[in-house]
C-alpha cells in the first residue's frame, strides 16, 4: 500500500557513501505538495521523519494524517529528524509534504 500522491513529482537521489552513512545514503525528493501513505496499525503512534539536507537547504510544513503542520528548515550538509504523534485510523498513515523536501526514511 505504500505510495506518494504523485509520483512522478518524487525523484530517488544518492547523496554519498552508504558505508559510512546508511541511513542517510539515500532519499525521495520533492518540491512543493506530496503525500506518503502506508498502513499502520490502529492507535496512538509516533512517525519519524528523517530529513536529508546533505545535498541542499530544506524548509517547508510537514503534517500527518492532516494533523497540525509542522514547520521545517534544514541547513545544507545537515539531517534533522522530527517525531510527530498521530492517531491512526482505517489503518493508513499519510504523512504529507510541503515546501522542498528531501526524506531519507519514515518510521
Amino acid at each position: 500500500m505504500q505510495k506518494w500522491s504523485d509520483r512522478a513529482a518524487v525523484k530517488l537521489q544518492k547523496h554519498g557513501d552508504y558505508r559510512l552513512d546508511p541511513l542517510h545514503y539515500s532519499s525521495a525528493v520533492g518540491k512543493g505538495k506530496n503525500s506518503y501513505t502506508f498502513a499502520y496499525s490502529n492507535g496512538l503512534t509516533l512517525v519519524n521523519i528523517m530529513l536529508n539536507g546533505r545535498s541542499s537547504k530544506l524548509a517547508g510544513k510537514v503534517s500527518v494524517n492532516s494533523g497540525r503542520k509542522y514547520d521545517f528548515n534544514v541547513a545544507r550538509g545537515e539531517n534533522k529528524t522530527l517525531v510527530i504523534p498521530a492517531m491512526v485510523k482505517n489503518n493508513s498513515v499519510t504523512v504529507e509534504f510541503d515546501g522542498s523536501w528531501s526524506v531519507s526514511g519514515i518510521v
